[in-house]
């Protein structure tokens, strides 16, 4: 099936109020700026798929393949990506807060300036992730690969790496202390 013609076909369906497409083949397809709030794609080939500003909040992702896929300043608050395949994905300036990455695998993805705030990261692989200026405050990352990824200017508690490792390259770049509410102290 055509890719266009598949990508129309689930805009169609969720227009009509279907939530659920179980993996779908999407690879390729063009979904920027998509509002596809609640939608589940578990287990969907998306390799390469543009979903550029597209709303994805509560999406439910996991075990999809998102290899290389354009996340761009998308909203993937609360969504689900436990055990996604993200590697080399370009999340750049995208709203994670919230989310499941759990066992996700995001090695030499781009996270730069994106909001991981209170995101759920245990066991994922982040080996290479490019992390500048990104927020992980309250993030969880135990059991986290952090080899060679780069933290430079990233915001997030010294508590954040706790539980976290890196295999012989470790983390580089100076990460800041999230900023603190002095107000009535």
């Amino acid at each position: 099936m055509e890719t266009s013609s598949t990508s129309q076909k689930l805009l169609e369906a969720y227009a009509r109020g279907q939530r659920d497409f179980y993996h779908w083949n999407l690879a390729g397809a063009d979904l920027a700026e998509a509002d596809l709030a609640d939608i589940d794609l578990r287990g969907a080939v998306l390799h390469g798929v543009n979903l550029a500003g597209a709303n994805l909040e509560n999406a439910v992702f996991a075990g999809a393949d998102m290899n290389d896929a354009d996340l761009t300043e998308a909203d993937l608050s609360d969504a689900v990506l436990a055990y996604a395949s993200l590697k080399g994905a370009n999340l750049h300036a995208a709203d994670l807060s919230g989310a499941d990455l759990e066992e996700a695998n995001l090695t030499n993805a781009d996270l730069t300036e994106a909001t991981l705030q209170d995101a759920f990261l245990d066991g994922a692989e982040l080996k290479h992730a490019h992390l500048d200026g990104a927020d992980l405050t309250g993030a969880s990352l135990e059991d986290t690969d952090l080899t060679g990824t780069d933290l430079s200017n990233a915001i997030l508690s010294d508590e954040s790496l706790n539980g976290a490792f890196w295999a012989g390259e470790e983390p580089h770049g100076q990460h800041a202390q999230p900023e603190t509410d002095d107000v009535g102290e």
